[in-house]
């Protein structure tokens, strides 16, 4: 089966990480029936990330990289409508601006499409890449958590999260993300679940991500998160497999066992979240949010 596929990305001030994704796609072993089509990037960046990405793509002939700049930061839901109409190959991957993918990602995650059938979306395995911050300990461990309780059932509400997955374009007709959906991806995965489509995790696909080095950010990150799925909540419950709370509780235990210390830090950082929230501007958490600048 011969495969073409593109990648799209939206980016927001991102100087500091562009390249290293973009050197990691370059550096992908690809496979021999997989032609990687273009990289489309759409900008809403206010600093200098449109010029570094046009340096890049003049010395890097390699890959056809694309940019659209905004004028206006509309937020992800907006991005990722935009990439998805723009990219017209058969699959597509939505990457965020401040990853870094593993050598073997998109032939791992691409391989899904062709081992299993009615599949709609693929999403991956991720890893932080740690600052030795507190901050960065409990960003860590909460992402462990995530990483866990999400591969416990073949999907859940925790099983997409949104810093790369892969799409069938053929199973995207006819929907469309409101852009004011704070968490895009969780929406996603439930109109493709609710129009019969499969979706899966590939653990064996997997990418790094830089954790906060800051309470404020990593609060702002937590209560968004949050947020965008209790925004979702009719949805979620109808995915097939969700974690109920007791089991959330009971695999919880099993990482803290693991990992007293950071385990600690982060329940620390729970019990203050609510004070944080009650602190917190909506406007701060909402779709278009502000920004983790300790992960730019």
């Amino acid at each position: 089966m011969f495969i073409q596929v593109s990648i799209g990305i939206p980016s927001y001030n991102e100087h500091n990480n562009i390249i290293n994704l973009l050197k990691s796609i370059e550096n992908q072993r690809i496979p021999e029936n997989v032609l990687l089509n273009e990289i489309i990037i759409y900008d809403e960046s206010t600093d200098d990330t449109p010029k570094i990405i046009e340096n890049y793509a003049a010395s890097n002939h390699s890959i056809k990289i694309r940019i659209i700049s905004a004028n206006t930061r509309h937020g992800v839901s907006f991005a990722w409508n935009k990439l998805l109409h723009e990219l017209t190959t058969d699959f597509i991957i939505l990457l965020d601006a401040d990853v870094i993918l593993s050598a073997d990602f998109l032939e791992k995650i691409l391989h899904s499409f062709t081992s299993y059938e009615n599949i709609a979306l693929v999403c991956c395995n991720y890893e932080a890449i740690s600052n030795n911050t507190k901050s960065s300990k409990i960003s860590t461990f909460i992402g462990q958590w995530l990483n866990h309780v999400g591969s416990l059932t073949p999907i859940n509400q925790f099983s997409v999260i949104g810093r790369a997955i892969a799409l069938d374009k053929s199973k995207l007709k006819h929907i469309e993300i409101p852009f004011d959906i704070i968490s895009a991806d969780l929406y996603l995965t439930c109109k493709l679940h609710e129009n019969g489509f499969s979706i899966i995790k590939n653990n064996n696909a997997k990418i790094y991500y830089k954790t906060p080095n800051n309470l404020n950010d990593l609060y702002l990150q937590t209560i968004r998160g949050i947020k965008g799925h209790r925004e979702l909540k009719l949805h979620v419950d109808n995915l097939p497999y969700n974690i109920t709370f007791l089991r959330q509780i009971y695999h919880s235990i099993q990482l803290i066992i693991g990992n007293k210390f950071n385990a600690s830090l982060t329940l620390l950082f729970l019990l203050l979240l609510p004070f944080y929230w009650f602190i917190t501007p909506n406007e701060e958490t909402s779709n278009i949010w502000k920004t983790s600048k300790s992960t730019k």
